[in-house]
């Protein structure tokens, strides 16, 4: 059974592809004309590498993820290099974001990571049910059930009609 924290995962390594898959289809040159990129390696404690883990420069609103290597690139066009200092976070479910700040400048800018795990981290997730019916004086909880009489307009779908009630 695949638990929530693993299907994010198996999603994140998906969209590293596809940013992957993006960043190649850019021409070498285009990439290189004076603009900043920015690259580096996102790492546990353990310096394992951390696939599908986020990359995000912060003042740009830009961003990628990491590849089965733990390696990210992100290429700032020279239209936004103005020598300022931003802010590049790191992030990946389980672990502590962490945030560095980069002053951006023509070339390569080499930026590593190497988060902790957050002893707050998600658990895996139970999913629980009964086979039998449940009594409704032992329910920890209000069950309550809305007819079509309770509602005299209709709605164009059944969410529709529910709204408000």
């Amino acid at each position: 059974m695949m638990t929530l924290v693993d299907g994010l995962r198996r999603l994140a390594r998906v969209g590293a592809a596809v940013g992957l898959a993006l960043a190649t289809l850019l021409p070498a040159s285009a990439q290189a004309q004076q603009g900043a990129t920015l690259q580096g390696r996102v790492t546990d404690e353990t310096g394992s590498p951390i696939d599908g883990a986020t990359v995000f420069v912060i003042e740009l609103n830009t961003g990628a993820l990491t590849n089965a290597q733990g390696r990210y690139t992100l290429v700032v066009p020279a239209a936004r290099v103005r020598g300022q200092e931003v802010t590049l976070q790191a992030r990946f479910i389980g672990y502590t974001a962490q945030t560095q700040k980069v002053t951006l400048a023509a070339g390569t800018i080499e930026t590593n990571f190497q988060l902790k795990q957050d002893i707050n981290r998600l658990s895996q997730v139970v999913t629980t049910g009964v086979s039998g019916a449940t009594e409704v004086k032992k329910l920890a909880f209000t069950v309550a059930q809305v007819s079509a009489a309770d509602m005299p307009v209709a709605g164009a779908n059944p969410l529709a009609q529910l709204q408000g009630k």
